[in-house]
Order: C-alpha cells, then structure tokens, then sequence
C-alpha cells in the first residue's frame, strides 16, 4: 500500500463500521504533504479517495 493509503486505511475502517449503523460521524482525515487546494483554515474539507486499480 502507498504511505499516504496506508495510513488513511484505519480512518476508512472506522467510518464504514459508523455507517453500517446509520450514524453519520465525523472523522479527523490527515491530509499531511497530499496536495490541496483553498484556505488552510477552510470550515469543510473534501477528502476524495481513489482506488486506480
């Protein structure tokens, strides 16, 4: 797995397990050195994952 991927993959867990069971949680998603666009202090992030294969 990519390092990024690697260390999201618990994250992803964790809000699949919250969505099994109708909560909708929020969850604190690192975006570390991956690229962003917009304010650092933006109220909302969108965090797109991809799976290329």
């Amino acid at each position: 797995m990519a390092g990024a991927a690697k260390r999201l993959f618990p994250l992803l867990l964790l809000l699949a397990a919250f969505s099994a069971h109708g909560a909708e949680p929020r969850v604190s998603v690192p975006v570390g050195d991956s690229p962003v666009l917009g304010p650092p202090g933006a109220s909302v992030t969108l965090v797109e994952f991809i799976d290329y294969q």
